[in-house]
């Protein structure tokens, strides 16, 4: 069982050794090949640079209230779209 949800979030093959991620809202990180192999199988260490940057981002939570974690994305999305 995973200890985390992955969000909504695309992603393409940078180069040879990293991908470029992005979500609905603009934010965007790369990861190199065996973080973004670890990411999708939900079994990214959870003390490391790479899931705090990617749980700063909205790309995944470790919270089991996901509608707090929806507002904010939500939030970010309205405000993204307000002009």
């Amino acid at each position: 069982m995973a200890d985390y949800l992955i969000l909504p979030f695309r992603f393409e093959r940078f180069d040879a050794t990293e991908y470029f991620l992005s979500n609905e809202v603009g934010e965007f990180e790369f990861l190199n090949t065996t973080n973004f192999n670890s990411f999708v199988s939900q079994s990214l260490d959870m003390k490391s640079d790479s899931f705090l940057n990617l749980k700063s981002k909205q790309f995944l939570t470790d919270s089991k209230n996901i509608d707090s974690v929806t507002n904010m994305l939500a939030t970010k999305f309205r405000t993204k779209k307000a002009f």
